[in-house]
């Protein structure tokens, strides 16, 4: 089992390597529009990890007053619209749900 492991992130990373070298050694161009497209991405992938623990803490759909993710969800989405850095929105997330479940014993 540990054997087909390790020999499958050893092929996949001489295959990620492959790749991007292929992509290095053509002079390969992106075209702005495909930059742009490809900025979303990474907001994208972070909002579909993120969102289904905001909203399904357990494992149901709960948007009441008494979900604590939700309510730090939404005052971090607030506080990254004013700071616009995801250091501070991290940071006062966290000062948050720490303050939160502190109130809530």
């Amino acid at each position: 089992m540990i054997d087909k492991v390790i020999i499958i992130i050893i092929g996949m990373g001489i295959v990620t390597y492959i790749t991007r070298s292929i992509m290095l050694s053509l002079d390969f161009k992106i075209t702005k529009n495909c930059q742009v497209f490809l900025s979303y991405i990474p907001f994208s992938i972070l909002s579909a990890l993120i969102f289904p623990c905001i909203l399904v803490p357990g494992k149901e759909l709960n948007t009441t007053l008494s979900n604590h993710y939700l309510i730090a969800g939404i005052i971090s989405i607030f506080i990254a619209l004013i700071s616009k850095k995801a250091v501070v929105t991290v940071i006062f997330g966290v000062t948050i749900m720490i303050f939160i479940k502190a109130l809530s014993l």
